[in-house]
């Protein structure tokens, strides 16, 4: 999968990623909760697929893409898939930005372990009768 150009309407000079998530699955509310921890420097904000966010970026993107892909925007360009989980890795402080390591694999591989878990992600970990809603002390990293 390549990425795509795009902007929002309200990211020119965007520098902070922002981080789509399905809202609904309890795997992908826990890696934005690993994240928060992680990301000491606040450098990651976080929008749920579902929400309103999304879908002003949502017109460009694949529809086979959603919500089975994590959808990072930085820059005014969007990632998917393992290309997203690397964008990620690169603004994590260290050691977790030694995760960049998976680099040396082929996006191809990466991509079919990432669709394999997408799959299977709500048999093996669950799902959200509702979208999460951020805890105060984070709220400030999170859009509708």
């Amino acid at each position: 999968m390549k990425n795509w150009k795009f902007q929002l309407d309200d990211s020119a000079g965007q520098t902070q990623p922002l981080i789509f998530f399905d809202g609904y699955c309890h795997l992908c509310n826990f890696w934005v909760n690993w994240l928060l921890r992680v990301d000491r420097h606040r450098k990651l904000r976080f929008a749920p697929l579902q929400g309103e966010t999304a879908q002003q970026v949502a017109v460009p993107l694949p529809q086979s893409a959603l919500p089975e892909s994590i959808v990072v925007l930085e820059n005014d360009f969007i990632y998917l898939q393992s290309r997203a989980l690397l964008r990620i890795f690169r603004h994590l402080p260290y050691p977790w930005k030694g995760l960049l390591v998976l680099k040396i694999f082929p996006t191809t591989w990466l991509d079919k372990i990432y669709n394999w878990v997408a799959r299977h992600r709500y048999r093996w970990f669950g799902r959200r009768s509702q979208c999460r809603l951020p805890e105060p002390s984070v709220r400030d990293r999170f859009l509708p």
